[in-house]
């Protein structure tokens, strides 16, 4: 998938940070073989007050430092920070249902998108978080994700 400048830099910015993120969502569907459309990219985020500080060092450097995102904001369970717009919009999660960062960090696979290296979560817990949505959206992916074989 190409990725826009916009969020090149954005990846580029947590990597170049040492931010510990995951890529989930409709694009970690794709990634795992299931190919869907989404007008944002999702990143879960470790809940951390030493993570949360390197988020918002990778938030300033991109230009929107100005937005007054608190640590509090990054590290409170249920909260999600949109920045930008549809179909370059990026969304910031402290969390997800089904899934702890902790559990799905090791989980994680490592891939390269549009030549940006990303950490991808991981299939199991990606299932995992499709299942306990319960939307019917994110329970068809995880079907279409399943027809895809047996985890390795």
């Amino acid at each position: 998938m190409p990725l826009s400048k916009g969020l090149r830099e954005f990846i580029e910015c947590l990597n170049s940070n040492e931010v510990e993120y995951l890529v989930v969502g409709a694009l970690a569907v794709s990634w795992h073989g299931f190919p869907r459309c989404s007008g944002d990219i999702d990143f879960l985020l470790r809940p951390a007050p030493e993570n949360a500080a390197r988020v918002l060092r990778a938030i300033a450097q991109v230009g929107f430092g100005s937005l007054d995102i608190s640590l509090a904001d990054l590290t409170t369970p249920g909260r999600v920070i949109q920045l930008g717009c549809e179909p370059n919009r990026i969304d910031l999660m402290s969390s997800l249902r089904g899934v702890t960062f902790e559990g799905a960090w090791p989980e994680r696979v490592s891939g390269r998108l549009d030549g940006v290296q990303v950490n991808f979560i991981g299939r199991a817990a990606l299932l995992r978080n499709k299942d306990a949505t319960g939307r019917p959206k994110d329970l068809i992916d995880a079907a279409e994700l399943r027809k895809q074989g047996p985890l390795k």
